[in-house]
Parts: C-alpha cells; structure tokens; sequence
C-alpha cells in the first residue's frame, strides 16, 4: 500500500493533500480523497472494495485524465461533462513537471 501512496503522491501537486478512508470494513468499502489544503470545494475522490483499490483507482485516473471514468457503482463519467472526474479538474490536481531545457 505504501508504494501506491507514494505513486500517487508523486502524480499530485504539493498543494493538495490525500486523505485515506476505510468507510466501512464490513461492506469493504475504502476512499481516497485529494483536496486541497486551503478551498474545500476543490477535491475529487476514489472509491474501491480496500483501500489498495481505491489508490489503484486513483493512480489511473491520475495517469489517464483524458479518459472517461467509471466509478464503483459502475457509473461512466465522462472527460467532457463537468464532475470531479472530468479532464479538467483531474488535471488541476496534477504536479507539473519542469520544462526541459533545449
């Protein structure tokens, strides 16, 4: 799980934070969320069965934020239609990277 973390953590810039839920162990049920550190109406969120599920979950979303999104329930969201899911917002969250010198 600690690897997943660190991939993740790796993938988003410093100014957001993640925050790791076991919502219920009986109905195995984890969330992973990325706000950030000062406006909380900037976030999105990753659900699975274990919390390796939901980091799994994120990390792809992350890496692919040009492709639609299917949540837990199975729900398809897609990158044009505005959610916490869409194109947009996900690449908010991300690190940039420096530009290479030519």
């Amino acid at each position: 799980m600690k690897e997943l973390y660190e991939k993740l953590r790796q993938l988003i810039s410093d100014k957001y934070s993640i925050s790791i839920t076991d919502l219920d162990r009986y109905q195995n049920i984890a969330n992973v969320s990325i706000s950030s550190r000062t406006d909380s109406y900037c976030w999105t969120h990753f659900r699975g069965e274990t919390i390796e599920d939901a980091l799994k979950q994120a990390i792809e979303k992350f890496e692919h934020p040009d492709q639609d999104y299917k949540d837990e329930t199975g729900h398809i969201w897609k990158v044009s239609e505005e959610s916490c899911f869409s194109e947009n917002h996900i690449r908010s969250f991300l690190r940039t990277k420096p530009e290479e010198k030519v």
